[in-house]
C-alpha cells in the first residue's frame, strides 16, 4: 500500500472519528444525560472521597520520602566507590527529590481545595466537623511535606557540597545554576525545554477538557481563562529569557 493511500485512509478515519465525536457532544440526548450527572464523590460527607484520596496520596508520598531518606547512607560514598554504586546512590537521591516535591504539590492542592470548599456556598452546615478536620489535616500535611522537602534538600547538599541548593534563598535557583558545569547545565536546558513542551500540550488539553465540561455539564469561563493567563506568562517568560541574548549581544 502506497504512502498516499495510507494518508488518505488515515484522513478518512480522523474525519469519521471527528464526526462521531461532534455528534456526541452536540446531541441533545447525550448532553442532557451528562448534564444531569453531578460530580460529587461522596460517602458520608460531601466530597469526603475526594479529600480522602488527597489525604492518602499525601500520606503515601510522605512515607515514600521518609523511606527514601532512610535508605540513603548518612554520608556519600567516597572516591573509592565504584561507578555502579555512585550511580545507584544518585538514582535514589533523584527519586527522593521527586517524591518530596510531589508530596508538597499534593499537600498544597489539598489545602487550597479544602480552603475553597470551606469558604464556598457548597459547604453544608451539617458537615462543619468534617470541614474543620479536613482543613486542619491539610494544614498539617502541608507543614509536614514542607519539612520533608527541607530535609531532602539538606540531604542533597550533604551529597553535593560543591553545588548546594538554597531552598529558601531569594536567588537560590540562580546561585545553584551558576555552580553547575557545562554538562550539568546542558541537562538542565534539555529538561527545561521538555517541561516547556509538556506544559504547552497540557494547557491545550486542559482548555479542551474545560470546553467539553462546559458543553456537557455547565459553563464556567474561569478555568479556561486561568489556563490562558498561565500560558501567556509561560510564553512571556520563555521569550523574555531568550531575547536577553540579543539584547546583550
Amino acid at each position: 500500500m502506497s504512502k498516499k493511500i495510507k494518508k488518505s485512509m488515515h484522513l478518512l478515519i480522523y474525519l469519521g472519528l471527528g464526526a462521531v465525536f461532534g455528534f456526541m457532544i452536540t446531541s441533545r440526548v447525550v448532553t442532557e444525560s451528562v448534564s444531569s450527572l453531578r460530580f460529587e464523590p461522596t460517602l458520608y460527607y460531601t466530597y469526603d472521597l475526594a479529600f480522602g484520596l488527597a489525604a492518602l496520596l499525601a500520606v503515601g508520598l510522605a512515607i515514600w520520602t521518609i523511606v527514601g531518606i532512610v535508605r540513603l547512607p548518612a554520608q556519600p560514598l567516597g572516591d573509592e566507590a565504584s561507578e555502579e554504586e555512585a550511580n545507584r546512590q544518585e538514582y535514589l537521591l533523584s527519586k527522593l527529590m521527586l517524591s518530596s516535591l510531589y508530596c508538597v504539590i499534593v499537600s498544597l492542592t489539598w489545602l487550597f481545595t479544602a480552603l475553597a470548599y470551606a469558604s464556598s456556598s457548597a459547604a453544608v452546615a451539617e458537615d462543619s466537623s468534617f470541614i474543620v478536620i479536613n482543613l486542619i489535616s491539610s494544614v498539617i500535611a502541608t507543614f509536614g511535606s514542607t519539612f520533608l522537602q527541607i530535609r531532602t534538600v539538606q540531604v542533597y547538599n550533604r551529597y553535593f557540597p560543591a553545588r548546594t541548593l538554597d531552598l529558601l534563598g531569594k536567588n537560590g535557583a540562580k546561585e545553584f545554576f551558576d555552580k553547575l558545569d557545562e554538562a550539568e547545565r546542558y541537562i538542565v536546558y534539555r529538561s527545561a525545554f521538555s517541561a516547556y513542551k509538556a506544559v504547552n500540550v497540557s494547557l491545550i488539553i486542559g482548555m479542551f477538557g474545560f470546553v467539553l465540561y462546559s458543553i456537557l455539564v455547565s459553563f464556567n469561563p474561569m478555568p479556561i481563562l486561568a489556563l490562558g493567563v498561565i500560558w501567556i506568562i509561560q510564553q512571556t517568560a520563555y521569550y523574555w529569557e531568550a531575547s536577553k541574548y540579543y539584547r546583550h549581544k
